[in-house]
């Protein structure tokens, strides 16, 4: 009876992965394409893996056409930063992230926070 039920299961699951669960599982023999991945933010698909070349790897992987602004007290707007998933504000600090990598901006200054593979998200907590 058991091999029954595990039979109707096996159906189940091609029905809902109809390429099969093989052809889901991650690549483990390496290369670029094991290494490839992407992510959606804003409806837009964005390559999050690491970059082969070094140079490239201090970069973020949110597009440059992604450009905070801001408007200054006579109605001008002025470029804050290029390539911006999302910001906050940290008292008189701006915090923002481009996708990568997590920035404080300060009298102009621009401190690296942190990095990782994928950070969409900024949340400014107070003590």
């Amino acid at each position: 009876m058991g091999a029954f039920f595990h039979g109707v299961g096996m159906f189940f699951r091609a029905i809902d992965d109809p390429k099969g669960a093989a052809a889901s599982k991650p690549s483990m023999s390496g290369g670029a394409k094991a290494m490839h991945q992407s992510r959606t933010l804003e409806g837009q698909t964005l390559d999050v893996s690491l970059p082969a070349d070094p140079a490239e790897q201090d970069k973020g992987c949110v597009p440059d056409s992604w450009v905070l602004m801001r408007r200054d007290a006579d109605g001008t707007l002025a470029e804050v930063a290029r390539g911006v998933a999302d910001y906050a504000f940290d008292g008189d600090a701006l915090v923002y992230s481009d996708g990568r990598r997590i920035f404080r901006l300060r009298d102009g200054r621009k401190e690296k926070l942190c990095q990782g593979t994928f950070l969409s998200r900024v949340a400014v907590l107070e003590d």
